[in-house]
Formats: structure tokens, C-alpha cells, sequence
């Protein structure tokens, strides 16, 4: 049975009207966890949600007493039983309530019925400190009470009202201590010997936890009309509610009993109230990790918050893995997006190359780059300290066309080649499909200098290139490079004169061409005029001096050796300028080949 409490107000004689207004003080908690009647500052994690049913007894809140004594009180509210359904969200500290009393029962000298709806009310708290974290709970309310009532009786109020307050509480050990200060505003309501108006609101209550799941409680309650003195008892109701509370599983139960302290308006001679509520528990977070122990697998251990299974209340080891995109010859991919995917995991975008903390498992990549195929790939992250992830993306091919012609215009068939990729252009014009990257072009045709130059080829880009091929003035063969003219030199000294630049160029781009030949003589000859002693010095210099030549073009040293003869083998016999001019020379001898 629930039974609630009784208040005796002092009025003049005459029999009263009945007022507009509500005789009902109880307000029930929207989320008050261990206290009947006062409101903790406690705050809820985002999304949680609650519901509770009270059902609230109360008898003689509202009693006209005649001041002589002769006459009979009249009994304006008798037993009156109420029904509040009462639901809750929360989300960051801010929780939003909803009260829809329902009025069962209510009895009286002017009551016309006694069932209907009573006045609906939202409730909003904000919790700015919290005794799960902070030294004390510091919250603030504010409650909006719509006129909704459709009884015919004292308890529902002529117009909107509502409610301000402060919310205090601090937990030592099993002890939860808790305060409200307030202020209700609403109409002036006009009774014989007293007015009511906005009225001051306070509320102390005391929780102790028998167990985790088991309590007790004492809420005292009580208001003060600004409009009348504290010296008028009708203005300043106060009640005391001793109660109980106890959990089973995310069920928990409540029940208060209680009496007015003093005679005023809305003090009941007796009350009582039962709560039966749907709450997950929320009291105790060992580990402080925001997740509440009855949901965390690792009470002693706090949730690490890495985006890997954060509802489980358990740090998870991680792998530090570096992610990288190479293109198929292994250079670096530049301006890839990707994505990576995961069991627990919302999906991470990412520019680039990138280092990242993942859990052991199995992960979805998706990458995209300009120039690249799409890339979409799983691939198994192991629990190990760290990890190297090397991306290989296939690049769309490029186009390269080559075209050939002579010095006067004429196409001309040539064959080029760019690595290991060799193409032939038999009217000299070729479009091919071939692997972007960085390479080393050449262009030759017979007769003709050797064309060598770097070549960069884009993912998908087209490339044409068209070359001037120039008549070749050396001819190779497997004993030595023949010069289709002599090397020309300064008169008497080892400085080669640049008409010779030309044709020793093309030397050069032969040997980079052919590695195979290991080691090339370079052989310096004079004529027969001077002292032989002289020709020696300055042939020696002069083979000395191409070899230099050669290197400086990019020739590797250890392939080239030079010798001076002097005069000591002319082709020719004769002391004359055609012998002069046949014996003045520079050999290239092929001594060596790669394997031979």
C-alpha cells in the first residue's frame, strides 16, 4: 500500500472556495540514485537512458482549518494517489527529462473527480563537476510545468510554471550528501490568510550504500513563499522522508516514507511513495575510464580510446605500422589517398605516406593516386612493436612516340630503346606503350650518331619526340672504335681543339652504351718531324688528354688506359705531309671485352 503525507493549513472561518492551484510539493527525482526526494548532481554517459514509474500517496495535503475551533476542518485534497512516468536522456553532462503525472485517486469536500492527467513538466540538468572525477558535483537545473491538468481539484496550476536550482553532492565512502537551492515562479494564487507567489525551495538528503546494490536514504524538503513572512506556517511547508533503495540487475527499486514538519500548505499528514525504474547500472567506474565496471571486461585497467573496441573497458596492445606507396620499380607514389578499414575500427583517410597505431588483425586498404590503378587490398597487421607496410600501386602505362629523320628531312629507320625495352621504327616513326618511370633514352640508326639523353614518363602521360639523327664519324668493331677523322690538337701541345668535341662525344656515348667493352687503349702516335724524345712527351700527352675527355663525358676510368708511341709506328713510310698527316694520329684499340 503507498501512503503519503498531510498538511494543515490555518484559514479564516468561512467555508473557502476551491483554489486554482497545486497542493502537490512532492516532485519525483528524474535521475537521483540512492535519495527519495532530492537531486544529485550526478551526470550519465552520452546516450544513456532511463525510465522510472513512482507512485506517490499522500494523505491530507490540503486542509481548511477554521480558526475558532468549533467547526470541522474541511478537507479540500484527502487521500490523493498519483502515478509519475518519468523518462531520460543524457548526453555530454546534459540530461533531459520528461514527468507525466497521472492522477489515480483523489478525494475531498470540492473534488468533483478524481482521476485525469496532471501537469506535464520537461527537466534539464547540466552537470559541470562530477564525484566520479572531481572533489565534489556541481550541477544546475531548470524545470518548465505545463498547465495540463484535468482534474477538478487543487492540483493542477492555472498557468505555465517552472523552477530554477542548484544542485550540490559529495560522496565520502559509502555516504552520499546532497543540497538544492531553488526558486519556483508561476501565478499568485490568493488564499483567505495568506498569497503565494514565486517561492525559495530547498532540499537536503543523505544516501548511505549498505551494499553496492542496497541503501538507505533521508530527503527533508521545504519552501518559503516570497510574498509571505516565515512567521505564517502556511507559506512554509516542510516534510521529512525516510527511504530504502535496492538493485536488481538493471531493475532498480525504491520506497520513501514520510509526514509534514510543520502545518503548511501541501505537507501531508502522511506519505509514502514506490519508484520501480529501468537504469543501467552507473555508480562505479573503478578505473576511471568512463566506462562503468558492470560493462568493463578490465576494472583495473582504463579503456585506451584508440578507435579499437572502446566499449570493452580494455587497453589494447598496438602495432606501430608505417605505410608507404611504391610504384613498381619501388619510387615513391606521390599524392596517394587511402583509406584503412578494420573489425572495431571507423574507417581513417590519410594523405600520403603515414605511421599509425593499429590493433592485430585484419584490415581493408584502399588507395588512389593519379596515374594509378585503384588499389584494393586486405592484409594482416600482426601484434608485434612495429611494422612496415610497403604498398606496391600499378601505374598506367605511357605513350612514347619516336620519330627519326636525316638533316635534310628525310624519315629514317632507327631503333630506340629505354631500359631493357628496345623498339624498332622502320619508317623512322614508332608509338609504343611503355612503363612509366625515369630513364635513359637512346636513338640510333646505322651510320648515324648514337642519340642519348635522361627521359621522364608520367603515369598515362603521351610523349613525342622527334630527332635530327647527324652522320656518324666513328664506326665500332670487334678489335676497335675507328675515327673517321684524325683528332685534332693545338700545334705542339695536348689541348684537343672543339671541331673534335663531336666525334670524341660520340665515343663516350659508345662505351656508356656498351659496358661490355672493359678496357679501351687509347693510343697516341706523332709524325716523324721533331726529336724523337719530343714526339714521345707529346704523344704520351695527347692519348693522356682524350682519355680525360672521356672521362669528364662519364666514362668509368678503370676502362680506359692510355699509351703514347711517339714516331715509333707510322702507318706509312715518307718524310712528307701525306705521311706526316697519316702517322699524326689517335688509335682506339679494344683490348678487353666483358667475358672474354
Amino acid at each position: 500500500m503507498l501512503i503519503l503525507l498531510l498538511a494543515q493549513t490555518a484559514l479564516a472561518q468561512t467555508a473557502p472556495t476551491q483554489p486554482a492551484m497545486n497542493a502537490q510539493n512532492y516532485t519525483p527525482p528524474i535521475d537521483s540514485e540512492m535519495l527519495m526526494w532530492t537531486n544529485d548532481a550526478s551526470s550519465k554517459p552520452d546516450g544513456y537512458f532511463g525510465a522510472r514509474l513512482w507512485a506517490n500517496y499522500a494523505k491530507d495535503p490540503l486542509v481548511y482549518q477554521f480558526s475558532d475551533g468549533t467547526t470541522a476542518d474541511e478537507v479540500l485534497v484527502g487521500d490523493l494517489l498519483q502515478l509519475d512516468a518519468i523518462a531520460s536522456i543524457s548526453y555530454s553532462r546534459l540530461r533531459l527529462g520528461v514527468d507525466v503525472p497521472l492522477y489515480m485517486m483523489a478525494t475531498g469536500t470540492q473534488v468533483n473527480t478524481g482521476t485525469g492527467l496532471g501537469d506535464m513538466a520537461l527537466d534539464l540538468k547540466g552537470s559541470v563537476l562530477d564525484t566520479d572525477h572531481d572533489a565534489f558535483g556541481l550541477a544546475f537545473g531548470g524545470r518548465i510545468t505545463l498547465p495540463t491538468a484535468t482534474v477538478d481539484a487543487p492540483l493542477g496550476a492555472p498557468a505555465l510554471s517552472g523552477a530554477l536550482q542548484a544542485m550540490v553532492d559529495k560522496r565520502v565512502g559509502d555516504l552520499l550528501f546532497a543540497a538544492n537551492l531553488g526558486t519556483t515562479f508561476g501565478p499568485e494564487i490568493a488564499l483567505e490568510n495568506v498569497t503565494i507567489n514565486d517561492q525559495f525551495f530547498w532540499r537536503g538528503g543523505l544516501g548511505y550504500a549498505l551494499t553496492r546494490n542496497a541503501g538507505l536514504s533521508l530527503d527533508i524538503a521545504g519552501q518559503s513563499a516570497y510574498s509571505a513572512p516565515l512567521s505564517n506556517a502556511a507559506s512554509s511547508p516542510i516534510e521529512g522522508m525516510l527511504g530504502g533503495w535496492g538493485r536488481l540487475g538493471n531493475v532498480v527499486l525504491r520506497g520513501g516514507l514520510g509526514t509534514g514538519l510543520t502545518a503548511g500548505i501541501g505537507a501531508p499528514d502522511f506519505r509514502s511513495v514506490f519508484s520501480v525504474a529501468y537504469e543501467r547500472p552507473t555508480d562505479l567506474d573503478t578505473d576511471m575510464d568512463g566506462i562503468y565496471d558492470v560493462d568493463d571486461q578490465c576494472i583495473d585497467q582504463p579503456e585506451d580510446k584508440d578507435g579499437w573496441k572502446d566499449d570493452d573497458g580494455c587497453p589494447d596492445p598496438t602495432t606501430k605500422v608505417m605505410v608507404r606507396f611504391v610504384d613498381e620499380d619501388g619510387y615513391a607514389v606521390e599524392g596517394v589517398g587511402s583509406t584503412i578499414s578494420g573489425d572495431g575500427i571507423d574507417p581513417i583517410v590519410k594523405d600520403g605516406a603515414y605511421e599509425i597505431a593499429l590493433n592485430s588483425g585484419r584490415y581493408h586498404l584502399v588507395a588512389q593516386a593519379a596515374g594509378f590503378e585503384d588499389l584494393v587490398m586486405d592484409t594482416n597487421i600482426p601484434q608485434i612493436a612495429q611494422q612496415e607496410l610497403v604498398v606496391t600501386m600499378k601505374a598506367f602505362p605511357a605513350t612514347l612516340v619516336i620519330k627519326t629523320n636525316t638533316p635534310d628531312g628525310r624519315a629514317i629507320a632507327s631503333r630506340w630503346s629505354i631500359g631493357d625495352e628496345f623498339h624498332n621504327s622502320p619508317r623512322g616513326l614508332s608509338e609504343s606503350q611503355v612503363k612509366a618511370g625515369q630513364y635513359v633514352l637512346h636513338v640510333q640508326a646505322k651510320d648515324y650518331k648514337i642519340i642519348r639523353q635522361p627521359l621522364a614518363l608520367a603515369p598515362g602521360e603521351r610523349k613525342e619526340l622527334q630527332f635530327t639523327l647527324e652522320p656518324s664519324k666513328i664506326v665500332v668493331t670487334k678489335k676497335q672504335i675507328e675515327l673517321s677523322e684524325e683528332v685534332y690538337f693545338d700545334t705542339g701541345k695536348a689541348t684537343i681543339k672543339p671541331e673534335s668535341f663531336s666525334m670524341l662525344g660520340e665515343v663516350a656515348v659508345v662505351l656508356l652504351d656498351n659496358p661490355d667493352i672493359a678496357l679501351l687503349s687509347i693510343e697516341g702516335h706523332t709524325d716523324s718531324r721533331g726529336s724523337a724524345r719530343a714526339n714521345q712527351v707529346l704523344s704520351e700527352a695527347r692519348a693522356a688528354s682524350v682519355r680525360q675527355f672521356l672521362i669528364d663525358k662519364g666514362v668509368d676510368a678503370s676502362r680506359l688506359k692510355s699509351t703514347g708511341y711517339g714516331e715509333s709506328r707510322p702507318l706509312v713510310k715518307g718524310n712528307n705531309a701525306a705521311a706526316w698527316a697519316k702517322n699524326r694520329r689517335v688509335d682506339l684499340r679494344i683490348e678487353k671485352r666483358t667475358g672474354k
